[in-house]
């Protein structure tokens, strides 16, 4: 059994008027985490990113969508490391059966223009909507070669 920080007391009946005298007794659980704590439990982050929709065809493009997975929805007795593997791994075997469920498909010729985005003088692995500033997304393996200026900055990742 799992320790989960709960103990019995075993107790003998010392009342001579009683009818259990001198009977063994089992007291109801306590919770008793000194005595028995019980084990560290690490609960995964939150993973949350855009990831873009696959199959589009007839020469459309798929658009991007947020998929994000909660913190703690994997769990750990052994470390943060393993919780975070583990939600780590759901991510990567659900998230493009979500963006193609979620995005959609529009036409390469949508007239948004995509602009990089720096941090500095460092590209940042993002491009941005020129007409909505807010409207960013990942950079393509193509725009990461386009725009990623070298040392001291970091390589973008990619897929």
């Amino acid at each position: 059994m799992a320790n989960t920080g709960r103990i019995r007391y075993r107790e003998i009946d010392q009342n001579p008027n009683s009818p259990t005298f001198n009977t063994e007794r089992w007291s109801d659980w306590v919770t008793d985490e000194t005595a028995c704590p019980p084990p560290t439990r690490y609960n995964s982050a939150t993973i949350s990113e855009l990831v873009q929709r696959n199959d589009c065809t007839g020469g459309l493009t798929g658009t991007f969508v947020r998929y994000t997975v909660e913190a703690g929805a994997f769990f750990s007795y052994i470390s943060q490391a393993d919780a975070d593997a583990q939600a780590q791994a759901h991510f990567d075997d659900t998230y493009q059966a979500y963006a193609n469920a979620n995005a959609t498909c529009q036409s390469g010729s949508s007239g948004i223009t995509w602009l990089p985005v720096y941090t500095g003088t460092c590209f940042a692995c993002l491009m941005e909507n020129s007409q909505d500033p807010t409207d960013r997304r990942p950079s393509t393996a193509a725009e990461n070669t386009q725009y990623y200026t070298g040392l001291p900055c970091v390589a973008c990742e990619s897929e």
